[in-house]
């Protein structure tokens, strides 16, 4: 067996950084993933590891406890702690308790009613012990009476004998928050089982977090030698209560009691020059049906910006203890009234409530000024699923998402849960319009005269297009025409589709359906309603912002302000992994800016590609081409760019087939856009899916959180064969790139140290960066290149915030450190404003730790 380094060592006593991931001897030595004799991979059909050269595939850590989700996350960065950012992430239901959502005491009872598979015993308490939870692996013995079987349906009882057959612990969803706070809508969706974990510990956390990176306990995870391998925990089924509690003192709640009163999930972001960051519409009620607000997170006082609460959630904040006992009491009377049957309990475990439950007085869901009551930073439609971005002159804008006319609630009369919300989603439309927030004035704005129709999480980025500060436009991929009036004759086509002027008491939701006699009347093709076509080949079309926002037609509807530049060979939908590269000449003029895009599907057929299309936007013609060919075809597929200049890529779901190889994308691969290399690397055990979120982290190793938790523990899992949802639990997984290892043993590269380095800088100006170069070895004494990475947030596999600059500069020699002249970016369009990871590169493409550096625009106070 080979010596490895711990994390913390690596990162931190090894590299003589011990502050970034807090010091030594906390307990986090792990043995990673390429060893001679690797860890069995999930999955019985997964082909076994093959690649131990650390150098050439790089290193995985075991996993990482979080205490929820991480469908949005970024990185926050505060002046008391310049140098160490920390990572704020988020799921559904941002604003709320898990013990809001579901019942503690219900789950309790569901897991001492378990039997250990195997035994005749049950679990003697929740948390479950350590010795009983490992007990059950891996032997695979089914137990129908456990809660942490799903392979097939099971028949369960709740705590007051009622039964129910189903796959999860759905029977602890509250009925009472689902039809008092949720509106009555379905509740029963992917996300909202992470609610109900497993890990005791976190339910009474909020599900909005900042994960702490500086903190000691931070990365603590078990003694690999306490693991079953005896390489540290590689498997989601083997992650207990003892193994949370090691690490859960780096995590703080950042939901309501920090002054968060909306569901942030699903929705747009923009990291701002000065670090706060807005959340873009999100979650409202039911799956599609957005709200309007643009709700701001502030890192140095961590806290988010006033906005005004809805009052269903405001009503059961107040008193909800007695709201939840008058809700049950009601259930209980209406069970025993129509069934003769003792109902009591029932309430809490109906999800569906009983036809005529109680509703709030003078607060309705049906109403979008109760839910999401105004404010003049307001968009004016509310969506989710839109993408935002910050723009050279420091507004946000965002555009797409998708929204549903909430008027039309579920219809509790029907019997088949699953088909009460049918007419509420027969509303759904596609918003045409982009919207633009100035942070100075906190007031958002409608660019009614720049329609376009786009599909969920279009990626797009800032081009500078001229010399001066204000040639600049926001180019996004796969839009389509959303033209204004059609021919007349048929009652589906009035002519318009809508009315002129607009105004932000427009609900265009409800107000599409007055065009249609039936809500989702089939040949309703309009663009208001349709969706974007995802087997198209996909448009790059550039929007002119600061032209739209003068026009005086502004509220008019029309199509105007758009440029189309070239037109991708496959279609991106629901999109997409991505890679911004900008590179600047000696003078700080752009020298080239490469835009690459992944997993596509083939034009005409939706067929899943394996191609990685690229563009140069300072070419004279800019085209897109296909560059390289990823190692399978994905899907949800993520980018992350790297310090080096290249992009390491990891993804989600693969082109399906019979093995789990081919049925997900396991592989971390790297592409390097100065030649269009292609290499696969490194095998995840950390199961992909599209609601997780991938970070680079500064010291130069890339972090992946949570993910789906039915992703989890899959059917063939090395540990459980059978599978089941409810054994997964959020983690994060290191991976740590070839470019820090020495040589195939993992021995870390020697590397550049910034000693010294600017905190801010502006446009146009040059500063000093003063760099110890390590060993005496040939080519580790010589800088290869400086850059700058722009941090943010970023969702699914959206991340329009990052950014890679790669700077001029010049070298003034010393006997044991270089004094580098760095040039800043030019204009805010090679460089949005904001906080940037500053790295410096040696010969051998090993990286530093980053400085953090914030460049400002003119008005910014550093």
């Amino acid at each position: 067996m080979k010596s490895k380094y711990s994390l913390k060592a690596f990162l931190g006593v090894v590299l003589g950084l011990g502050l970034f991931f807090g010091v030594a001897g906390s307990g986090l030595t792990p043995a990673l993933a390429h060893d001679e004799e690797p860890p069995p991979a999930p999955g019985t059909t997964w082909e076994p590891e093959t690649c131990t050269d650390d150098s050439k595939c790089g290193e995985l850590s075991p996993l990482i406890p979080m205490t929820y989700n991480a469908v949005g996350s970024g990185f926050i960065w505060s002046s008391s702690d310049w140098e160490t950012p920390k990572i704020l992430y988020k799921g559904r239901h941002s604003e709320f308790l898990p013990t809001d959502v579901a019942t503690e005491e219900c789950y309790e009872q569901l897991v001492l009613n378990s039997v250990i598979p195997g035994s005749n015993t049950t679990y003697s308490a929740w948390p479950i012990p350590r010795s009983e939870w490992g007990a059950q692996f891996p032997s695979n013995a089914v137990e129908p009476n456990n809660i942490f079987f799903d392979s097939e349906d099971v028949v369960r009882t709740d705590p007051v004998g009622n039964t129910h057959s189903t796959q999860s612990n759905n029977p602890c969803l509250r009925s009472s928050f689902k039809h008092l706070v949720y509106g009555g809508y379905r509740l029963r969706q992917g996300q909202t089982q992470f609610i109900q974990n497993r890990i005791r510990a976190y339910w009474g956390l909020e599900n909005a977090q900042v994960w702490d990176l500086g903190h000691p306990d931070a990365f603590k995870t078990r003694d690999p030698e306490d693991s079953p391998t005896g390489e540290g925990i590689f498997d989601n089924a083997l992650i207990d209560e003892e193994d949370a509690l090691l690490n859960i003192a780096s995590f703080s709640n950042a939901g309501f009691s920090k002054g968060l009163k909306y569901n942030v999930y699903s929705l747009g972001y923009a990291t701002l020059t000065d670090g706060k960051v807005v959340h873009i519409g999100g979650h409202n009620m039911q799956s599609n049906s957005g709200f309007r607000k643009m709700n701001i997170y502030d890192p140095e006082t961590g806290t988010w910006a006033n906005r005004p609460e809805p009052c269903q959630n405001a009503n059961w904040r107040m008193n909800k203890s007695n709201i939840i006992n008058k809700y049950l009491t009601f259930a209980d009377n209406f069970v025993e009234a129509q069934t003769g049957q003792d109902g009591t309990g029932l309430g809490d475990r109906l999800v569906n409530p009983p036809i005529g439950a109680p509703t709030w007085k003078d607060c309705s869901q049906r109403i979008r000024e109760d839910t999401d009551p105004s404010h003049p930073s307001d968009m004016r439609t509310g969506v989710w699923y839109p993408s935002g971005w910050t723009l050279p002159n420091g507004w946000a804008i965002r555009v797409a998402g998708d929204d549903e006319d909430q008027s039309v609630g579920p219809d509790e009369t029907i019997s088949n849960r699953n088909q009460r919300d049918q007419d509420f989603r027969n509303t759904l439309v596609f918003p045409a319009v982009a919207d633009v927030y100035d942070p100075v004035t906190d007031t958002g704005f409608a660019l009614e005269n720049a329609r376009r129709t786009f599909p969920l999480y279009p990626p797009g980025t800032v081009v500078q297009t001229g010399p001066g500060v204000d040639d600049w436009k926001l180019c996004v991929l796969s839009g389509e025409p959303a033209p204004v009036n059609f021919p007349s004759g048929d009652p589906n086509y009035p002519g318009s589709q809508v009315s002129m002027p607009r105004s932000d008491a427009t609900d265009p939701a409800a107000e599409w359906r007055n065009f249609c006699a039936t809500p989702g009347c089939a040949n309703d093709t309009r663009a208001i309603r349709r969706r974007v076509d995802p087997n198209r080949a996909s448009s790059l079309d550039c929007l002119n912002v600061q032209a739209a926002m003068a026009d005086p037609n502004r509220n008019i509807p029309a199509e105007n302000h758009w440029t189309h530049i070239d037109t991708a060979q496959n279609g991106y939908g629901y999109c997409c992994g991505t890679g911004d590269f900008v590179e600047l000449d000696e003078n700080g003029n752009t020298k080239s800016h490469k835009w690459f895009v992944i997993d596509g599907n083939v034009a005409g057929s939706g067929t899943r590609t394996a191609d990685i299309e690229g563009i140069d936007f300072t070419d004279e013609n800019p085209e897109f081409k296909v560059v390289a060919q990823t190692y399978q075809a994905g899907r949800f597929v993520h980018g992350v760019m790297l310090p080096d200049g290249t992009l390491a890529i990891r993804g989600g779901a693969g082109p399906g087939g019979g093995t789990y190889e081919l049925r997900n994308y396991t592989k971390w691969a790297i592409f390097n856009p100065k030649n269009n290399s292609y290499k696969t690397l490194a095998k995840t055990t950390h199961a992909g899916s599209i609601h997780l979120t991938v970070n680079l982290m500064p010291d130069g190793t890339v972090i992946t959180m949570a993910g789906d938790r039915a992703s989890m523990v899959r059917l063939g899992d090395r540990t459980y064969e059978p599978g089941d949802v409810d054994m997964g639990v959020s983690v994060a997984q290191i991976f740590s790139p070839p470019y820090l290892f020495a040589d195939a043993d993992g021995t870390p590269a020697p590397r550049p140290v910034i000693e010294t380095g600017p905190d801010f800088t502006e446009y146009g100006e040059t500063f000093q960066v003063m760099v110890d170069l390590g060993a005496e070895v040939p080519g580790q004494r010589e800088i290869d290149s400086v850059s700058i990475i722009r941090t943010g947030s970023r969702t699914h596999t959206l991340h329009n915030d990052d950014r890679y600059v790669k700077l001029p500069f010049t070298t003034q020699s010393g006997p044991n450190a270089d004094m580098l002249t760095v040039r800043a970016p030019s204009l805010p369009a090679q460089a949005i404003a904001g906080d940037y990871m500053l790295f410096v590169v040696n010969k051998k493409g090993t990286p530093s730790v980053a400085k953090h550096v914030r460049l400002l625009l003119d008005d910014d106070n550093g």
